[in-house]
């Protein structure tokens, strides 16, 4: 008997852009995602001063906000 292969749904891919259009911060990860960009592209424009970010005490983490990704966008 053949197997049956799965179907690829897009519907995992539309709730993320759907969640992400209404967030308010973005780690460094969702921020590339977001831009279509690599984690690198993301780290060098906040070094450059680029894009502005949040550390979050006590983390080597950083934040963005989106209207800061989007300012960014609309800049380029």
């Amino acid at each position: 008997m053949p197997k049956k292969t799965k179907q690829k749904s897009n519907q995992p891919e539309a709730n993320r852009e759907k969640h992400m259009a209404t967030r308010e911060w973005f780690n460094v990860s969702e921020a590339a995602e977001y831009l279509h960009v690599s984690r690198l592209t993301v780290y060098k424009l906040m070094d450059r001063g680029a894009l502005p970010y949040t550390k979050i005490k006590g983390l080597q983490a950083r934040r963005i906000k989106k209207e800061d990704l989007d300012a960014l966008f609309e800049r380029s």
